[in-house]
């Protein structure tokens, strides 16, 4: 798969600039010992007399802890991807191919040039090559150095970390997903009429989920596949008995809310897993979702989220016009929106977003659709 969209980030030449500095700062640190004896020894060499005995040790004691520096930083860098000031400044690098640990013999290889240009060309060589990405890396920040290594140096601060497994897995899905044709229709929550939902149904068995206003909650667990029948009045609910072990469930605390004034809009989240969630007007999401303060009258979406990467109470959504409105509730493992080529822009505790019809919201690690529900569906056909 192509790792275009996975929301991967070049490194910003500044950043990048910023940590190679804090490299050779360190280095230079740990050298001065050698640095400052350095001079004593030649001197007292080429007057003809023994240098100081201090002297001697001092200078090979900074080189030789600046050279042991130097190396453990390359290990670092080729089993992690890391060296000091790349992980002090949100830098990463990887395989170009496979996204994953560059490995020692690239990042040596890499130090080597450097070493090389620096001493062929002094002071004019090493610069021009951690300059490179400035013309050679055009949309994919990769310098000269880069491409001898074949490695790519990413901004894991801002954008996706390969190395968060869960997340690149999540992205590729996403990805995956964004590239299948939409051929699959799959019937709304009413009956027969417009305004069904289409939506590409995954490989696992499919369940869905209705989450009323305060004044009732329906659970529907039967196949996707078939529509499931209205109901005569928005404020009656029949839960039906789960017909799979994935179904979601819904805390029974929101059947026992005042119900909301006025008709309430509806719309439908569709997760990875194919299940469907059904919202009216608004309600709060999360792997247990209990009654906020902040949030009172709402009724509740329980996700089962066996990573536990939702926070119980996780985020509030609102139907709007054009999408889903969602607030962060102050979740362990935020709330972000992700948008057609699978970048995801977080969202701050407080913050809010709203995700259009079609668009992505991301709980964690888990990922819903957002579509909207059709207007039978609602109780107005």
């Amino acid at each position: 798969m192509s790792n275009e969209g996975l929301g991967l980030l070049p490194a910003p030449l500044g950043r990048r600039s910023a940590a190679f500095l804090i490299d050779a700062l360190l280095v230079g640190i740990v050298a001065i010992p050698g640095i400052v004896s350095y001079p004593v020894v030649i001197g007292a060499l080429l007057a003809g007399d023994t240098p100081p005995t201090l002297s001697i040790v001092l200078t090979v004691v900074g080189y030789a802890l600046s050279l042991v520096l130097i190396l453990v930083q390359i290990v670092v860098h080729g089993l992690r991807g890391v060296t000091i000031g790349k992980r002090m400044l949100g830098l990463r690098s990887v395989n170009v191919d496979t996204l994953a640990k560059p490995g020692f013999g690239r990042v040596a290889l890499r130090a080597l040039v450097l070493v090389v240009a620096a001493t062929v060309v002094p002071g004019i060589g090493a610069v021009v090559l951690l300059a490179s990405p400035l013309w050679a890396g055009k949309n994919t920040g990769r310098g000269w150095l880069d491409a001898i290594g074949r490695t790519w140096l990413l901004d894991v601060r801002a954008g996706l970390d390969p190395f968060d497994a869960k997340a690149l897995r999540l992205a590729r899905r996403e990805l995956e997903r964004a590239g299948q044709p939409a051929e699959t229709e799959v019937p709304s929550l009413a009956t027969g009429g417009e305004g069904r939902v289409a939506f590409v149904p995954g490989s696992r068995s499919r369940s869905s989920i209705v989450v009323g206003s305060a004044a009732g909650v329906a659970a529907d667990a039967a196949p996707v596949a078939a529509p499931a029948v209205a109901q005569p009045a928005p404020t009656a609910a029949v839960a039906a008995p789960a017909a799979s072990p994935r179904a979601a469930t819904v805390t029974p605390a929101a059947a026992s809310v005042a119900a909301p004034a006025g008709p309430a809009a509806r719309a439908l989240l569709v997760d990875h897993d194919s299940i469907r969630y059904t919202v009216d007007g608004a309600a709060l999401i999360g792997r247990n979702p209990t009654a906020h303060p902040a949030h009172p009258g709402l009724a509740v979406i329980a996700v089962s989220d066996s990573s536990f990467s939702m926070s119980k109470t996780h985020a509030r959504l609102d139907v709007v016009d054009g999408g889903i409105r969602l607030t962060d509730l102050g979740s362990s493992n935020g709330s972000a929106s992700v948008d057609s080529a699978g970048v995801a822009a977080p969202i701050a505790e407080g913050e809010s977003a709203v995700i259009p019809w079609g668009g992505t919201m991301r709980l964690g690690d888990r990922a819903f659709a957002a579509y909207p529900a059709s207007s039978e569906a609602r109780g107005d056909a």
